[in-house]
């Protein structure tokens, strides 16, 4: 492991919201990849700008290889996942801030930050963004568990994660898709809000 994976590990019960937060936005971003206002490669550069804060090893590895066969080389992905996004479309900046903003602050990024999305990119767009941010949490945080419990198999134990919260977490998605789909359509219908800002 010769980068910094596994810098963060979140509850069972985090990942239930992440999931059921899916849940809610992927519509959105379904919309924008069929008009093409949100293009792949945009979503698999989120995807690596959020994996770089919570350090999922899983996740680095396919999005890594993703952005490879798109054309990006080693240093751009280096540096873009350094935060430096001086080797992606300007286009991008704010989106991928964002993305790590929102990933650092575990779901819950400041309003001032969001607005700056919406003004750049408009609310379709921004949902859409949001959608794309929050599936690769969900992601890292599966991938983080089934990746230290990959390691525990290999005997080579990730040293802040144990068995059951590797097991249990894992397990978790069996119970959890089905309720989450539900608990998202009831809030959906009660015009609960997409995020929760940063008090």
């Amino acid at each position: 492991m010769s980068k910094n994976y596994y810098k963060r590990f979140y509850s069972i019960s985090e990942f239930y919201d992440f999931l059921k937060a899916m849940m809610r936005s992927i519509k959105y971003l379904r919309k924008a990849k069929k008009n093409s206002s949100i293009t792949d490669d945009l979503v698999n550069h989120i995807m690596l700008a959020v994996t770089e804060v919570n350090g999922c090893e899983i996740c680095d590895y396919v999005h890594t290889a993703d952005a490879l066969k798109n054309g990006m080389s080693e240093d751009e992905i280096d540096l873009m996942v350094a935060g430096n996004f001086q080797a992606i479309k300007s286009s991008e900046g704010v989106a991928l801030l964002f993305a790590q903003h929102y990933a650092d602050k575990k779901g819950k990024p400041s309003k001032e930050a969001w607005d700056r999305v919406l003004s750049t990119y408009g609310k379709k767009d921004s949902l859409a963004i949001l959608a794309a941010i929050q599936m690769i949490m969900v992601g890292n945080i599966y991938g983080i568990a089934a990746g230290a419990l990959k390691h525990r198999m290999q005997l080579k134990p990730i040293p802040k994660s144990t068995l059951a919260y590797e097991l249990g977490l894992s397990l978790s998605i069996i119970p959890f898709l089905p309720i989450a789909i539900i608990d998202g359509f009831i809030d959906n219908q009660k015009g609960q809000p997409l995020l929760n800002f940063d008090s």
